[in-house]
């Protein structure tokens, strides 16, 4: 079971979010389930039945922002469209990591090209049936799940002071301010 709950985009071809294609409701409830958070807001859930929002509110300056601020990218890729592989390319252009769902019914649309972009932060996944799916989903999230990064950076002699300071009036190491300086910024941006 993943440890690291993330915030997740989930994409998908609009008119399989219409038509029902595949479980697109299903896999959106399973990422709730698995307790990530789900960013996509370019539809509404009511009931746990997905509504499409008309696509005059879903600019492409809002999915690219939803998209960044993801940890990764969940993409249901049976139903091909250009919107999707939008998504798709946006995420790999911001290295945001991408897992592409496709139900074995629809394998023949799956395109040799994304076949051939697989690599540890863009993984396909094949699914039948919705136990089948669970299970994948568990195990690819694990493997895209981001790891610790160490990002080293310069400061000013002040700048570290202040940095020392804080960490000693607040009893928190100074890594611990700096994530929560980043979380707050980020938060404002919501």
């Amino acid at each position: 079971m993943v440890k690291y709950y993330m915030r997740i985009y989930l994409a998908t071809a609009t008119d399989n979010l219409i038509n029902n294609y595949t479980p697109i409701n299903k896999i959106h409830q399973m990422i709730i389930d698995l307790k990530h958070t789900h960013t996509t807001n370019w539809y509404n859930i009511k009931k746990q039945k997905i509504i499409p929002i008309p696509s005059t509110n879903k600019t492409a300056e809002n999915i690219k922002n939803e998209i960044i601020r993801s940890d990764l990218v969940v993409a249901e890729i049976s139903i091909p469209s250009f919107g999707l592989g939008y998504h798709v390319c946006l995420a790999k252009t911001y290295h945001i990591p991408v897992l592409c769902l496709y139900h074995s019914k629809y394998k023949k649309n799956i395109s040799p090209t994304l076949k051939s972009m697989i690599n540890k932060k863009f993984l396909l996944a094949e699914y039948s049936n919705l136990k089948d799916l669970k299970k994948i989903l568990i195990d690819k999230l694990q493997q895209l799940t981001p790891k610790k990064h160490r990002f080293n950076f310069n400061l000013s002699t002040k700048d570290y002071l202040n940095l020392n300071i804080l960490s000693k009036d607040l009893d928190k190491t100074k890594t611990e301010i700096i994530h929560e300086l980043i979380r707050e910024k980020i938060n404002k941006l919501d």
